[in-house]
């Protein structure tokens, strides 16, 4: 779990690594009302634009004690009331090292978890079916015959 102070998350704010799954957040906060957000790398000229990351497009679940939640694909903000605030975010698509930052207003402090996606492991199995196949084969058989024998005894 890594964690950041108010030092590592104002002005500019601190980068996170790359991850794909999901990432809680808690947020601790001793003031009234506080402000945090993830936000994408702007371009050279300060801008996003078709280059640019989608970092912050996807789903944002468990809020607690944050709210006012605006998002765009670049960037999503909350407001963190006084205490502990706590979400969980899983982006669309992976996110790449150094492409987010964290920033945040008010002396909050901030532990991220990263859970690692789980992608399932398939592995073919392949079970050969045999199927009998009988031919049937039709031969004539040989007639029975009959010979009579004599008998040696004369009839009574």
């Amino acid at each position: 779990m890594a964690s950041y102070t108010y030092d590592d998350l104002k002005d500019g704010g601190v980068f996170i690594g790359a991850f794909s799954g999901s990432m809680d957040f808690v947020i601790h906060n001793p003031h009234f009302c506080s402000y945090f957000t993830l936000e994408t790398v702007r371009n050279e000229d300060g801008y996003y634009d078709i280059t640019s990351p989608i970092n912050t497009s996807g789903s944002f679940g468990s809020l607690n004690n944050v709210h006012d939640l605006i998002t765009s694909p670049y960037m999503a903000s909350f407001v963190i009331n006084e205490g502990t605030g706590s979400f969980d975010y899983t982006p669309n698509n992976p996110v790449l090292a150094n492409t987010l930052y964290l920033r945040a207003t008010g002396n909050i402090t901030l532990n991220a978890n990263i859970i690692p996606s789980v992608t399932p492991s398939i592995t073919p199995s392949i079970t050969p079916s045999i199927t009998p196949s009988i031919t049937p084969s039709l031969s004539p058989s040989p007639t029975p015959s009959m010979t009579p024998t004599p008998s040696s005894s004369p009839p009574p």
